[in-house]
């Protein structure tokens, strides 16, 4: 009888590899956010998913940690996030302004410039002698 050896570890790009198949964030398989009192986040340190989670993200500081005060690398991903979502909210402002100021097209305006440039091309088909809409030979 063959036995199989399981591993007890996960490399981290087994682990998005799975989530990727999964069509999970690879964050919800290391604390799932729904259905446990606790998870095991490290050796012999349980904690509730909301807490985990927050650590893995950089959004909290490590489970059980009191001293943690927010600076270094959790600052850097706070400042990211910031930017990002500022950037984003001045995207989608400027955009909503320029579908303000564009003006909206319809028949009637779309009236307004066509006809004098239908008349000048029925002149120029005609012989008339004035402005030229065509382009000039070469």
């Amino acid at each position: 009888m063959r036995r199989s050896r399981q591993r007890a570890t996960v490399s981290v790009p087994e682990l998005l590899v799975v989530a990727r198949a999964l069509d999970v964030p690879p964050l919800t398989l290391l604390a799932p956010p729904a259905g446990n009192d606790s998870v095991e986040i490290l050796p012999g340190v349980e904690t509730d998913p909301h807490e985990a989670l927050g650590w893995l993200d950089g959004t909290a500081p490590p489970p059980h940690d009191q001293d943690d005060d927010g600076a270094g690398p959790r600052a850097e991903l706070r400042l990211r996030r910031e930017h990002h979502d500022l950037v984003a909210d001045w995207t989608a402002r400027t955009r909503a302004a320029a579908r303000q100021a564009a003006p909206e097209r319809s028949p009637a305006t779309d009236r307004l410039w066509l006809t004098p440039v239908l008349a000048l091309r029925e002149h120029e088909h005609a012989g008339v002698p004035g402005i030229a809409l065509g382009y000039a030979s070469r």
